[in-house]
């Protein structure tokens, strides 16, 4: 769950958060399919990075890389 209060959003801090997890998941353990429930404020936050489905469940897959199964 990604949560900011409100004097600290629309700054980038949970864009930032959300990339480098999504970075790391997929490179060091291997992840491809990323699955996540949003609410409508926060769907511009995980549309942006490539999530793409239903208005509350997103789903993004990314192309597996470095030979993980």
């Amino acid at each position: 769950m990604v949560a900011a209060r409100p004097e600290f959003r629309r700054r980038g801090y949970a864009r930032t958060v959300v990339t480098a997890l999504l970075d790391h998941l997929a490179d060091a353990e291997g992840v491809t399919l990323f699955e996540l429930h949003a609410g409508v404020e926060a769907q511009p936050l995980y549309r942006k990075p490539g999530f793409r489905g239903h208005t509350t469940l997103m789903r993004r897959t990314r192309p597996n890389r470095g030979g993980h199964p």
